[in-house]
Protein backbone atom coordinates (compact mmCIF):
# COMPACT_ATOMS: atom_id res chain seq x y z
CA UNK A 1 0.00 0.00 0.00
CA UNK A 2 1.56 3.26 -1.00
CA UNK A 3 1.72 6.21 1.78
CA UNK A 4 0.01 9.20 1.31
CA UNK A 5 3.46 11.56 1.59
CA UNK A 6 6.45 10.53 0.86
CA UNK A 7 8.83 12.05 2.88
CA UNK A 8 12.10 13.82 1.04
CA UNK A 9 15.48 13.37 3.02
CA UNK A 10 15.48 16.81 5.16
CA UNK A 11 16.15 18.50 8.00
CA UNK A 12 12.00 19.43 8.54
CA UNK A 13 10.43 16.34 10.10
CA UNK A 14 7.27 16.87 10.88
CA UNK A 15 5.84 13.81 11.32
CA UNK A 16 3.02 14.19 8.54
CA UNK A 17 1.62 16.53 10.48
CA UNK A 18 1.03 20.23 9.81
CA UNK A 19 1.87 19.77 6.25
CA UNK A 20 1.11 23.48 4.02
CA UNK A 21 0.55 22.93 0.01
CA UNK A 22 2.60 25.01 -1.56
CA UNK A 23 -0.41 27.57 -2.30
CA UNK A 24 -1.11 28.26 1.66
CA UNK A 25 2.97 28.55 1.95
CA UNK A 26 2.78 31.19 -0.51
CA UNK A 27 -0.19 32.82 0.78
CA UNK A 28 1.34 32.91 4.16
CA UNK A 29 4.43 34.56 3.18
CA UNK A 30 3.30 36.75 0.84
CA UNK A 31 5.21 35.46 -2.15
CA UNK A 32 4.16 33.55 -5.48
CA UNK A 33 4.23 30.05 -6.18
CA UNK A 34 6.63 30.31 -8.92
CA UNK A 35 8.64 32.02 -6.29
CA UNK A 36 9.29 28.91 -4.07
CA UNK A 37 9.64 26.55 -7.13
CA UNK A 38 12.54 28.65 -8.27
CA UNK A 39 13.79 28.74 -4.59
CA UNK A 40 13.91 24.85 -4.35
CA UNK A 41 14.95 25.36 -7.94
CA UNK A 42 18.09 26.96 -6.79
CA UNK A 43 18.20 25.19 -3.42
CA UNK A 44 17.31 27.30 -1.15
CA UNK A 45 14.50 26.04 0.46
CA UNK A 46 12.38 22.10 -0.11
CA UNK A 47 9.38 20.70 0.73
CA UNK A 48 9.18 18.83 3.12
CA UNK A 49 7.18 15.91 1.40
CA UNK A 50 5.95 15.04 -1.61
CA UNK A 51 2.42 13.18 -1.94
CA UNK A 52 1.77 10.34 -4.53
CA UNK A 53 0.87 12.82 -7.13
CA UNK A 54 4.21 14.76 -6.96
CA UNK A 55 2.35 17.93 -5.06
CA UNK A 56 5.04 20.00 -2.88
CA UNK A 57 4.37 19.67 0.85
CA UNK A 58 6.03 21.72 3.25
CA UNK A 59 6.31 21.80 6.85
CA UNK A 60 6.07 24.87 9.53
CA UNK A 61 10.10 24.95 9.59
CA UNK A 62 9.74 24.85 5.38
CA UNK A 63 7.30 28.27 5.97
CA UNK A 64 10.07 29.76 8.76
CA UNK A 65 13.11 29.34 6.34
CA UNK A 66 11.15 31.04 3.43
CA UNK A 67 9.85 34.11 5.91
CA UNK A 68 14.01 33.66 7.10
CA UNK A 69 14.76 34.33 3.04
CA UNK A 70 12.31 37.14 2.94
CA UNK A 71 13.34 38.93 6.05
CA UNK A 72 17.14 38.56 4.63
CA UNK A 73 15.74 39.93 1.30
CA UNK A 74 13.45 42.87 2.09
CA UNK A 75 15.45 43.88 5.36
CA UNK A 76 18.90 43.77 4.77
CA UNK A 77 18.93 43.76 1.47
CA UNK A 78 20.97 40.56 0.67
CA UNK A 79 20.79 39.11 -3.23
CA UNK A 80 19.92 35.18 -3.40
CA UNK A 81 23.88 34.41 -3.24
CA UNK A 82 24.14 36.20 -0.28
CA UNK A 83 21.14 34.52 1.17
CA UNK A 84 21.98 31.28 0.59
CA UNK A 85 25.15 31.62 2.19
CA UNK A 86 23.56 32.56 5.42
CA UNK A 87 21.15 30.11 5.15
CA UNK A 88 24.52 27.56 4.67
CA UNK A 89 26.03 29.25 7.92
CA UNK A 90 22.59 29.05 9.63
CA UNK A 91 22.52 25.22 8.77
CA UNK A 92 26.06 24.57 9.52
CA UNK A 93 25.18 26.05 13.13
CA UNK A 94 22.18 23.93 13.78
CA UNK A 95 24.61 21.14 13.09
CA UNK A 96 27.23 21.96 15.24
CA UNK A 97 24.79 22.53 18.05
CA UNK A 98 23.20 19.09 17.52
CA UNK A 99 26.63 17.68 17.30
CA UNK A 100 27.51 19.21 20.43
CA UNK A 101 24.53 17.97 22.62
CA UNK A 102 25.30 14.41 21.07
CA UNK A 103 28.79 13.97 22.53
CA UNK A 104 27.50 15.58 25.85
CA UNK A 105 30.60 14.78 28.27
CA UNK A 106 33.30 14.46 25.94
CA UNK A 107 34.65 17.86 26.97
CA UNK A 108 37.38 17.71 23.45
CA UNK A 109 34.98 17.32 20.84
CA UNK A 110 32.65 19.78 22.42
CA UNK A 111 35.24 22.28 22.48
CA UNK A 112 35.94 21.62 19.02
CA UNK A 113 32.29 21.95 17.93
CA UNK A 114 32.50 25.41 19.91
CA UNK A 115 35.52 26.42 17.90
CA UNK A 116 33.44 25.66 14.61
CA UNK A 117 30.47 27.82 15.51
CA UNK A 118 32.95 30.43 16.76
CA UNK A 119 34.52 30.38 13.06
CA UNK A 120 31.21 30.15 11.42
CA UNK A 121 29.50 32.74 13.07
CA UNK A 122 32.60 34.85 12.98
CA UNK A 123 32.29 34.55 8.93
CA UNK A 124 28.65 35.47 9.09
CA UNK A 125 29.28 38.53 10.99
CA UNK A 126 32.59 39.52 8.31
CA UNK A 127 29.60 39.19 5.74
CA UNK A 128 26.84 41.47 7.57
CA UNK A 129 29.85 44.05 8.45
CA UNK A 130 30.64 44.04 4.88
CA UNK A 131 27.42 44.92 3.78
CA UNK A 132 27.03 46.99 6.64
CA UNK A 133 30.00 49.32 5.34
CA UNK A 134 28.45 49.08 1.65
CA UNK A 135 25.35 50.32 2.88
CA UNK A 136 26.57 53.38 4.99
CA UNK A 137 28.73 54.16 2.23
CA UNK A 138 25.67 54.46 0.18
CA UNK A 139 23.79 56.34 2.80
CA UNK A 140 26.94 58.69 2.52
CA UNK A 141 27.05 59.21 -1.34
CA UNK A 142 23.11 60.10 -0.89
CA UNK A 143 24.13 62.60 1.84
CA UNK A 144 26.78 64.22 0.15
CA UNK A 145 23.96 64.38 -3.06
CA UNK A 146 20.93 65.79 -0.79
CA UNK A 147 23.61 69.10 0.13
CA UNK A 148 24.51 69.57 -3.35
CA UNK A 149 20.57 70.06 -4.25
CA UNK A 150 19.78 71.79 -0.76
CA UNK A 151 22.99 74.21 -2.42
CA UNK A 152 21.07 74.84 -5.59
CA UNK A 153 17.74 75.01 -3.82
CA UNK A 154 19.05 77.75 -2.12
CA UNK A 155 21.08 79.97 -4.60
CA UNK A 156 17.67 79.29 -7.32
CA UNK A 157 15.69 81.10 -4.53
CA UNK A 158 17.93 83.34 -3.70
CA UNK A 159 18.35 84.74 -7.36
CA UNK A 160 14.97 84.92 -7.30
CA UNK A 161 14.21 86.71 -4.78
CA UNK A 162 17.11 89.03 -5.60
CA UNK A 163 15.02 89.53 -9.41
Amino acid sequence: MMSEVEPMLDNNHTGGKDTLSIGSVAKQAGVSERTIRYYEEIGILKPFAYTPAGHRLYSQDSLSRLRRIRELQDLMGFNLDGIAAVLKSEDQLDLIRTKYFQVEGHTDQQVELIEAALKTVGELATKVQAKIERLEAFKAELSTRAKKYKTVEMNLKESRIKK
